[in-house]
C-alpha cells in the first residue's frame, strides 16, 4: 500500500504568531457607547468647551437658566389665563341657566307649564351635554400630551 501524498499547508511561525495577535485583539474588542441626556450638556462637553473659550461653560449654564425661567414664567401666564376663561365660562353658563329657569318658572306660574317644563329640560340637557363634551376633550388632550411624552405616535395610549 503506497501512502497518500499530504498536500495540507502547515503554517509557518510567523502565520501562527499572527493568527494568535488577531484572536488576542479579537478578544479585547469592546464597544462603548455613552448617551447623555438633560438640559445641560454632559460635565466633559462643558469643561471642553471651557478649555477653547474661557467663561462660555459658565454663559452656557446661565443662558440655559434663563430659557428655563423664561418657559416656566410664560407656562405661568397661559394655565392663569385658562383658569380665568374657565371661569368666566362657568359664570356666563350660570347666567344663561339661571335666566332659562326663569323663563320656566314663569312659564310654570302663567298657565304654560308644559312650555316650562320643555324648556327646563332642554337647558339642562343642553348644558349636560356642554360639561360632558368639555370633560371629553379634556381627557382626549391629557391622552395625546402623555402619549407625546411617551413617546408614542398620538391615539396609542393604554386602555
Amino acid at each position: 500500500m503506497s501512502k497518500k501524498p499530504n498536500h495540507e499547508v502547515q503554517p509557518t511561525d510567523a502565520v501562527t504568531r499572527e493568527a494568535q495577535e488577531l484572536r488576542r485583539q479579537a478578544e479585547e474588542l469592546r464597544v462603548v457607547s455613552a448617551q447623555w441626556s438633560g438640559l445641560l450638556p454632559h460635565p466633559h462637553d462643558l469643561e471642553a468647551y471651557d478649555r477653547i473659550v474661557p467663561g462660555v461653560g459658565r454663559e452656557i449654564i446661565d443662558w440655559i437658566v434663563g430659557q428655563t425661567t423664561h418657559r416656566e414664567g410664560l407656562e405661568t401666564k397661559v394655565t392663569d389665563s385658562n383658569i380665568k376663561l374657565a371661569a368666566r365660562g362657568q359664570i356666563i353658563a350660570n347666567v344663561i341657566v339661571l335666566a332659562a329657569l326663569g323663563v320656566c318658572l314663569a312659564s310654570v306660574l302663567t298657565s304654560y307649564a308644559e312650555a316650562g317644563l320643555g324648556t327646563a329640560f332642554a337647558s339642562i340637557a343642553a348644558m349636560a351635554g356642554v360639561f360632558i363634551d368639555t370633560d371629553r376633550k379634556r381627557a382626549s388632550e391629557l391622552n395625546r400630551k402623555t402619549d407625546r411624552i411617551r413617546g408614542r405616535p398620538s391615539g396609542e395610549s393604554q386602555k
